[in-house]
């Protein structure tokens, strides 16, 4: 059905601090003015069903005979928000996690790199509660959250950082291992690029904590998994040849030779990169 125009249409935006000052009464009181009948009991029902506050109030405007136009109709769904943190503020919703997340890229930007990657972790905690296990690939987890980062993009983000935050903080390894660990068990059937990469992520900050056994484990899984990817070939050997980071792993060329030749006679994309891992490895031995 077409709006109603409210005789006293409002002439400027709302903001949400704007609706924040008012008491919930008063808000429940627009909304009902505007044409949406709400209550409470029946709110918090479509916030168990909803990840966004946006998407609920989104609904309100959709499924109701809305008496408010121009800037009116915003509040609607800023409303759904306010009332989301003041009547259900255990539900986390995809606006608060979007929040913490640009909290986070502002305190890695501002190079308070254990401060981002401590709040990218609660986020993390957050977005698994929405998860289910018909989610077998990252992309299947986009409709859980609705935010400015796309999340296979900020999934990435996240391993990269806690390395950075691990050199400062060895915590964060053992963080960096467990959240590799449950990304892949979560979605195991995501890109391979991304897969490969959180194996050696995990394999890497073994080294760094010197649990060499177990770095090793994990680089044979990884080869055996994905023989046709150079990748573990790569990260494996560059362990060897150029050390690790705040590790006494040692420096073994001759055995970063002998795992980038476990590559050899194996036809693969990036596989130049190996040669001139050889080639680099064959001048130092000349």
């Amino acid at each position: 059905m077409p709006a109603v125009t409210h005789e006293h249409a409002r002439d400027y935006h709302w903001n949400l601090e704007e609706i924040d000052r008012l008491r919930t009464k008063e808000i429940i009181r627009m909304l009902h003015r505007f044409g949406v009948p709400f209550d409470t009991k029946s709110f918090l029902e479509q916030v168990e069903q909803h990840h966004s506050a946006f998407e609920l109030g989104s609904g309100w405007i959709r499924d109701n005979h809305i008496k408010a136009s121009g800037f009116d109709v915003d509040f609607i769904w800023m409303s759904s928000e306010i009332l989301w943190g003041r009547l259900a503020p255990e539900k986390i919703n995809s606006e608060h996690i979007n929040d913490l997340m640009q909290d986070g890229y502002t305190d890695i930007g501002n190079n308070n790199i254990i401060n981002g990657c401590t709040k990218w972790l609660n986020v993390w905690e957050h977005l698994k509660e929405n998860f289910t296990s018909d989610m077998n690939n990252i992309d299947d987890a986009e409709k859980t959250f609705e935010g400015l980062q796309i999340l296979s993009n900020w999934c990435q983000d996240l391993e990269t950082e806690l390395w950075n935050a691990a050199l400062k903080d060895e915590y964060f390894h053992h963080e960096r291992i467990r959240y590799c660990d449950e990304f892949c068990n979560l979605f195991p059937e995501s890109l391979e690029l991304i897969i490969v990469n959180m194996y050696r992520a995990k394999a890497d900050s073994l080294y760094a904590i010197e649990d060499i056994e177990k770095g090793e484990e994990v680089y044979k899984k990884l080869i055996h998994d994905y023989p046709d990817n150079a990748w573990g070939y790569i990260g494996w050997g560059d362990i060897y040849a150029h050390g690790v980071i705040n590790s006494n792993v040692h420096i073994d060329n001759e055995k970063a030779r002998k795992i980038y030749q476990l590559a050899s006679n194996r036809e693969m994309e990036d596989y130049y990169v190996i040669s001139e891992r050889l080639v680099t490895l064959q001048a130092i031995a000349d």
